[in-house]
């Protein structure tokens, strides 16, 4: 409703010009059009709760699982968006030098991010997994989650 009072606001001023006579709704009628919604912080036990649950996933290649604990970590220890982790490519991810290179994403801009000991450590472990349970090395992306073959059952 609020969107729509606002379309119909910009029309009443249009028509003010040309009929001195004609009524304006009152801005904010309906409340915020554009508002949003405030953003949920997760507590440090939640995300551990999310990592390990995670970890208990269905995982047919043995990589899913890792996977996502995995890109959870990153988004908690990094702070990027969620489509830059899924973007990340093998080059991207410096391990030696403790950075990550986020490349052309909102607005265009690159920047580096540092990660912490703690943090390579774990991706180095995850890169150690999945290098060993990888069955193709043609695949750049830095987290990768195989899908199970479609067999024509639903």
């Amino acid at each position: 409703m609020a969107r729509r009072m606002e379309t119909i606001r910009t029309f009443a001023k249009y028509i003010c010009v040309m009929d001195p006579m004609a009524q304006m709704p009152p801005k904010g009628m309906f409340g915020k059009c554009h508002g949003r919604t405030t953003p949920y912080i997760f507590t440090e036990q939640e995300i551990c709760i999310l990592m390990q649950a995670s970890m208990e996933l269905y995982e047919p290649d043995g990589l899913r699982s890792k996977t996502i604990s995995t890109a959870i970590g990153l988004l908690w220890s990094t702070g990027m968006r969620p489509n830059e982790v899924c973007q990340l490519m093998d080059d991207d991810v410096d391990l030696n030098n403790g950075l990550i290179a986020i490349r052309e994403t909102k607005f265009s801009k690159s920047r580096m991010i540092p990660i912490h000991e703690t943090t390579t450590s774990k991706l180095r472990s995850y890169v150690n997994d999945r290098d060993r349970l990888r069955k193709d090395f043609s695949e750049r992306y830095f987290l990768i989650n195989y899908r199970q073959p479609q067999t024509g059952i639903t």
